[in-house]
């Protein structure tokens, strides 16, 4: 899968799309083949280093906190409706 990482908190300049391994359903989670990721303020906020005394964050680290897809797996303890 491809991923956006953040390196740093230099903005847009610290950002990298990264190959990584598929993930791997939990019991309690879903994997959702993404069709779209918007930009949200919190994604950029975060990238500059705005939020730091809020939420602290270990880099590097995937971005993106909204999205959009295809559920294609459903962990067994959850609802498949």
């Amino acid at each position: 899968m491809k991923a956006i990482m953040q390196n740093d908190f230099s903005g847009i300049a610290g950002l990298a799309v990264t190959t990584m391994a598929d993930p791997k359903a939990s019991v309690l989670s879903v994997i959702v083949r993404n069709q779209f990721i918007p930009v949200l303020p919190y994604d950029w906020l975060t990238g500059e280093g705005a939020l730091k005394a809020i939420r602290p964050v270990k880099l590097p680290m995937v971005i993106g906190y909204g999205f959009g897809g295809i559920v294609e797996q459903v962990g067994r303890l959850r609802d498949a409706q």
